[in-house]
């Protein structure tokens, strides 16, 4: 089957690749690493990434099949190759070419990491022929069925529930220095809901937690990304009512299945996860180049 590449970019780019997501996640019901509502949080804040030329393959109908993402990070790229399930054999090893000549083209000059799936000897065989190595980091995805999604866990006392509906006038719990840029692009981003934007707050008004779910209509996939409690309210149940909550208000908008990450070896949260009924379903290592 054919496929012709071209260059997208900026948020008409962004939402491409996010249709390429949503058709990789309609053919597979837990294949690949990123829903399109991780591109979307990835775009809250504005990166050098935005505006470069991401390659993209079409079909014969203009469909996207598949893409090399590039985004910067902090100290780092990342480099998601994404294929549809049904075209990882013609296509992967095109797209991971396109990623090798940027790289050697030097277009990125800082370290790149990949999430490569442990167990894919083929796909971690093209990661080192493009001259990334095995890191340290992983990362585990973890799914659940709607149907089985946990009942609410309630709050202790002196701690309530709001959203960002609730909380539209106050800054964003997220961080103190969340900018009103950022806060800007994360409220235009299609999957975002301010009534899944959740976080507890203590009766002094200090926010103790958070949790931000996203929910896909397309997909019907709930996701969760990210959460947090504060160091000073851990240990007092806070994060699994936070996250009780959202999946209920997940599954009542339509999700039929759940999903949510962990870094491996981060044993409260793995805990916290799988108590709920999350259960992992894959694991991906970090392959690294080093630019620097």
């Amino acid at each position: 089957m054919s496929a012709r590449v071209v260059n997208v970019s900026g948020r008409d780019g962004l939402a491409v690749v996010a249709r390429l997501l949503q058709r990789s996640r309609l053919e597979h019901p837990t294949d690949g690493v990123w829903e399109a509502a991780d591109l979307y949080w990835w775009w809250r804040s504005p990166r050098a990434s935005d505006e470069l030329a991401q390659p993209v393959w079409l079909d014969e109908v203009g469909d996207p099949v598949a893409a090399c993402m590039f985004t910067e990070w902090q100290d780092s790229w990342t480099c998601d190759p994404i294929v549809l399930p049904s075209r990882t054999e013609d296509l992967l090893a095109v797209v991971m070419a396109a990623a090798g000549e940027r790289l050697d083209a030097g277009e990125v000059t800082s370290d790149v990491v990949m999430a490569v799936p442990d167990g894919d000897e083929r796909w971690q065989g093209l990661a080192a022929q493009h001259g990334f190595a095995a890191g340290e980091d992983r990362h585990a995805v973890l799914w659940m069925d709607a149907a089985v999604a946990p009942a609410i866990t309630a709050l202790p006392d002196r701690y309530v529930l709001a959203n960002r509906v609730e909380r539209a006038a106050l800054a964003h719990h997220f961080d103190v220095k969340y900018s009103g840029d950022e806060q800007a692009r994360l409220a235009a981003s299609p999957l975002y809901r301010r009534d899944l934007d959740l976080c507890v707050v203590e009766d002094d008004g200090q926010v103790a937690g958070y949790g931000l779910f996203w929910f896909d209509p397309a997909t019907r996939v709930g996701m969760v990304e990210p959460m947090r409690t504060e160091d000073a309210h851990q240990g007092r149940g806070l994060a699994r009512a936070i996250l009780t909550t959202g999946l209920s208000r997940l599954v009542a908008a339509g999700a039929e299945r759940l999903k949510i990450s962990v870094e491996v070896g981060n044993a409260p949260a793995e805990h916290l996860y799988t108590s709920v009924g999350f259960v992992p379903t894959r694991i991906d290592t970090g392959f690294v180049r080093h630019l620097a």
